[in-house]
C-alpha cells in the first residue's frame, strides 16, 4: 500500500485549495458558495494545525482516488503517446524501408559481425 501524506500537510493543502476556489468564485462576502468555501478552507486548516488526526478519513479518500485516476489515466497516456509518436515512425521507417538495426536476413553474408571503423584504445580510461 503507498504511504499517505501526513494529515497536518494534507490539511494545509486542502486549506489552501477551498481558500483559491473561494477567491476565484468571489462575488459577495455574503454569497452562499462564498461562504461556504471560506468555511471549508477554515476547517482544514484548523483541523490541519490543532488536530489533524480527524483528517484521516479524507487523506484515505483522497489517496485511494489518486490511485484510481492513475490506473485510469495512465494507460490512456501511453496509448496516446504509442500511437502519436512511436507508431506513426513505425510506419515510415516500414515505408521507406529502411533496416535500421541491420536485421535482414542474407544468405550471401558469412557473418554478420560488423567490424568498428575506429580503433579504440581502452586502457587507462579514467
Amino acid at each position: 500500500m503507498n504511504k499517505t501524506p501526513s494529515n497536518k500537510s494534507f490539511g494545509y493543502v486542502f486549506s489552501i485549495f477551498f481558500l483559491i476556489l473561494a477567491i476565484l468564485f468571489f462575488e459577495n462576502i455574503f454569497d452562499l458558495k462564498t461562504l461556504l468555501l471560506l468555511v471549508l478552507s477554515l476547517i482544514f486548516f484548523i483541523l490541519g494545525f490543532f488536530n489533524a488526526k480527524f483528517l484521516q478519513p479524507f487523506n484515505n479518500l483522497w489517496t485511494k482516488l489518486g490511485i484510481l485516476l492513475g490506473r485510469i489515466i495512465s494507460p490512456i497516456v501511453m496509448f496516446i503517446v504509442y500511437f502519436g509518436t512511436i507508431f506513426p515512425i513505425k510506419i515510415l521507417i516500414i515505408l521507406f524501408g529502411k533496416d535500421l538495426l541491420s536485421l535482414k536476413y542474407s544468405r550471401n553474408k558469412d557473418t554478420y559481425w560488423v567490424l568498428r571503423k575506429d580503433k579504440t584504445n581502452l586502457k587507462d580510461q579514467f
